[in-house]
């Protein structure tokens, strides 16, 4: 009966009933006696209210589970014993379960944490080793030859000697690149990367970074086209966006290698859009969104290398200028990566904003609106969902337990229904 009621009337949001409220209000909630007034209260139409009845439940109470102020969810107790009310002793030792069971979740959930923090690091640390190690080898290698026929006091054949100091700078070009990026990996642990905003020409970095990857681009067989029109110029930090490009054509070099690599470059309504095309083995699409989370891969690094960090760095690069990046791809129809950026900048600060949506009804619970993972301003996140109005704003834990992902081409928005809003603790 309970798993029927459950699969008919889900409870919502703004619903009435007993656990719900809890949820909401943080508060416990008993109920000593149900009359049949106050179980019409809480149904949705008279076939609800005939299922509940067909329970006889005669009183209830509802308790939150609590740890560490953060509320996990609700304990609800029933009873249809005749004559059985509960009191202001039961509903003490429910909240003492309540709060015996909080802990318990709350430490599985840390323990669960910090399992996957553990295999992740020992993961991260033998990927990385690896990468390190194999530039490395190689320098070793050519410097150990150069040495070598240096002390022979032989003269080297110059096409050798060229190809000797290609692979040095190569392998030199790809440490740095490495190190960059466990670089950055600490930067943006700690907060937003610090922007040094400037005027940008993006056809002319794009330019710029394609001649610095000449080498790597002869050695994959990798022709480069690059489709641009009038200038895109927008403010942003130069050094970052060329480590999004620098990023994005490394990564289609690897994994479309023998086939040429499309570069699209344009501007429509103060955006800016730039698209690096592969044709490579392309991408499951279930995984173009977890390629942009840290140390994930599409692939495995046994056959493609790298510290699953790129895509990573780009996201947080062009999240914190205020654009988007998204994958498109299909597997063996290479992949296309697009970026957009505002050609203004970066928007106002992140903030979190609370109003009412077109649509709603004044009683509904209003809707808060978290910024903050991709950094876009309060006006766009409310032109996307349809605010008329903003109040004061007001912080929100990001780990809320009722928050909801809307993903868009514009903006991927925290949004949690809810209430009263709790500051972070």
């Amino acid at each position: 009966m309970l798993r029927e009621i459950q699969r008919r009337y889900p409870p919502r949001w703004d619903s009435p009933h007993p656990a719900v409220t809890v949820l909401r209000t943080h508060e416990p909630r008993l109920t000593p006696e149900l009359p049949d007034e106050a179980l019409r209260a809480i149904c949705h139409d008279e076939e609800h209210l005939r299922l509940v009845r067909a329970l006889g439940t005669r009183t209830g109470l509802s308790v939150p589970l609590i740890a560490r102020g953060q509320t996990f969810g609700v304990l609800s107790l029933a009873s249809a014993a005749p004559g059985r009310r509960y009191g202001p002793v039961d509903l003490e030792l429910a909240q003492e379960v309540a709060r015996r069971a909080a802990m318990a979740l709350d430490n599985a959930r840390l323990y669960r944490a910090s399992q996957e923090a553990v295999r992740v690091r020992s993961e991260f640390l033998t990927v990385a080793s690896h990468e390190l190690n194999t530039p490395i080898t190689s320098l070793m290698l050519a410097i150990q030859s150069l040495h070598r026929r240096a002390r022979t006091e032989r003269p080297m054949d110059p096409q050798t000697a060229n190809r000797m100091l290609e692979l040095v700078s190569r392998q030199g070009e790809r440490l740095t690149r490495l190190i960059n990026d466990l670089l950055d990996i600490s930067r943006i642990e700690t907060g937003p990367l610090p922007l040094a905003l400037t005027d940008v020409d993006l056809g002319a970095l794009v330019h710029e970074v394609v001649k610095r990857f000449e080498a790597d681009l002869s050695l994959a067989r990798c022709d480069v086209s690059i489709h641009d029109g009038a200038p895109v110029v927008g403010r942003w930090d130069q050094s970052r966006i060329d480590r999004v490009i620098s990023n994005l054509l490394a990564n289609a070099i690897k994994f479309g290698a023998g086939h040429p690599i499309e570069i699209f470059l344009g501007a429509e309504r103060g955006v800016a859009r730039l698209a690096v095309r592969d044709h490579g083995i392309g991408i499951d699409p279930d995984k173009c969104e977890r390629i942009f989370e840290r140390f994930e891969r599409a692939v495995s690094e046994r056959h493609y290398g790298g510290l699953g960090l790129g895509l990573y760095i780009c996201r947080r690069i062009v999240e914190d200028h205020g654009g988007s990046i998204r994958c498109d791809s299909r597997p063996g129809a290479g992949a296309t990566f697009i970026v957009e950026l505002p050609c203004a900048g970066p928007p106002e600060p992140r903030s979190t904003v609370q109003g009412t949506c077109r649509g709603r009804s004044p009683g509904s619970p209003p809707i808060i609106i978290d910024t903050a993972p991709t950094g876009h301003s309060s006006a766009c996140a409310r032109g996307l969902l349809g605010f008329e109005r903003t109040d004061d704003a007001i912080a929100l834990a990001d780990a809320h337990p009722e928050a909801l992902q809307v993903r868009s081409r514009e903006a991927r928005l925290s949004v949690v229904a809810e209430l009263q809003a709790r500051p972070r603790d």
